[in-house]
């Protein structure tokens, strides 16, 4: 089973916005309609994953919605240099803004929640990202973000486009688990 056997090392490749393509291109004008939006990735190491294939790490677990919230990049080598008009693109947005943003509250005693947190790429919602908690199949409380798709571009532009709505999203989780029981 995908996600169960590490197949890789701790660390990868993935292709990533910087922040977003706005910033990573330079040009104030950008439309997220753009179909020259993917000329603006970056290469980047995706690091503290399990080595199972998959987006699934120390700090971050990235699903998508396309897949019924299952994994959906896959790479036995560590390799998600997705481009952009692929699916796949938006778990790794999720997956390496998420990990440096947990990675940091590591560096600064401030992870809450401590362990694991679910992103959903993809998510099944329109023009919007939250966080929010719910129980899995064994009845433990997940912590998870859903990154929502444009209505307004949906063939060229999804929330995960954008790695401040990632974080910002990840910033509720904090704030919700150190605050409030």
């Amino acid at each position: 089973e995908v996600g169960t056997t590490p197949v890789a090392g701790s660390m990868g490749n993935g292709k990533v916005f910087t922040l977003d393509p706005l910033v990573s291109s330079g040009n104030p004008t950008l439309s997220p309609g753009s179909s020259t939006l993917g000329n603006f990735t970056s290469t980047v190491t995706l690091k503290n994953l399990y080595g199972y294939g998959v987006l699934k790490g120390t700090y971050v677990d990235v699903v998508t919605d396309q897949c019924g919230e299952s994994y959906g990049a896959y790479s036995d080598s560590n390799d998600f240099r997705f481009d952009h008009g692929d699916e796949r693109f938006a778990e790794v947005m999720n997956y390496y803004y998420g990990d440096k943003y947990r990675s940091d509250l590591v560096v600064s005693s401030a992870l809450y929640p401590s362990g694991s947190f679910l992103m959903i790429a993809n998510c099944d919602v329109d023009d919007n990202a939250y966080y929010s908690q719910g129980y899995d199949s064994s009845g433990n409380l997940v912590d998870f973000v859903c990154i929502g798709r444009s209505t307004s571009y949906p063939t060229t532009t999804s929330f995960s486009d954008d790695g401040e709505v990632m974080m910002h999203e990840l910033q509720h989780g904090t704030t919700g688990n150190a605050y409030s029981s």
